[in-house]
Formats: structure tokens, C-alpha cells, sequence
């Protein structure tokens, strides 16, 4: 579902963003250990890096391709708005020009929609 797909997009892009700064490589190294081991650390980390960095772009490829088949922008808007930016309905209805119960009923038409999709389908379904 695109939504899942979007939470996750949002969760890795904060993971990324995280180590690259370096705030998690400040409680990784030992200070009483030897050097070696604090190199393997860093390496050990950078690789994590660099398989969420790949996860990152796989999943930023599915969500484009899956935002492309639904056609109406309204509802592409707040999708993102809820699922990456975690808006509130409110937030979401001033954003998109409609009042938040607008809002939240387009979403809830889509999903239900995508569920019913996704049972005739067998599960195969991402929207």
C-alpha cells in the first residue's frame, strides 16, 4: 500500500540523514577499546548506510510509480501530507483547500477502494 510505502520512505530518509551527520556514530565508540575495534564500528556503520541509502532509493522509485496511478493531485497531496509529513487532517484540508472531514474522506475512499482492489487481486495490488 502506498501509504506503508511513503511511512517507510520517511522512516529511512530520517536514518540516513542521522548517520550522515554522525549523530549515532557518538554512542557506537567505545572509549577503553582499541583502535581496530573502533574502525570496524565506523565501517560496520557506514555499511548499514549504505544498505539504507539503497533501500531509500528503491522504495522512493515505488512510491513515485505508484503515486503516478492515482489521478487525482488532490489526493496525491494528501497522501504525503499525511503518510511523509504527518499532517493532521486539519493541516492537511488548509493545505489542499478543503475542510479536514473533506480531506480525510477522500483518503478514506481511496483506501477502501484499494483494499477491495487489492482482495480481488490476491494481495498483489500496491494501491
Amino acid at each position: 500500500m502506498i501509504a506503508d510505502l511513503i511511512r517507510d520512505y520517511a522512516y529511512l530518509e530520517k536514518c540516513v540523514a542521522g548517520d550522515v551527520t554522525g549523530a549515532h556514530f557518538k554512542n557506537g565508540i567505545s572509549r577503553s577499546g582499541p583502535e581496530e575495534h573502533l574502525i570496524c564500528k565506523k565501517e560496520e556503520k557506514h555499511e548499514k548506510l549504505l544498505q539504507k541509502a539503497g533501500q531509500l532509493k528503491k522504495l522512493r522509485e515505488e512510491i513515485h510509480t505508484s503515486m503516478q496511478y492515482i489521478p487525482d493531485l488532490t489526493l496525491r497531496k494528501i497522501i504525503w501530507q499525511r503518510f511523509y509529513h504527518g499532517c493532521s487532517w486539519e493541516e492537511i484540508g488548509k493545505a489542499v483547500g478543503l475542510t479536514s472531514a473533506a480531506a480525510k474522506m477522500r483518503w478514506n475512499r481511496f483506501h477502501k477502494k484499494g483494499q477491495k482492489r487489492e482482495k480481488q487481486n490476491g494481495g498483489q495490488d500496491a494501491a
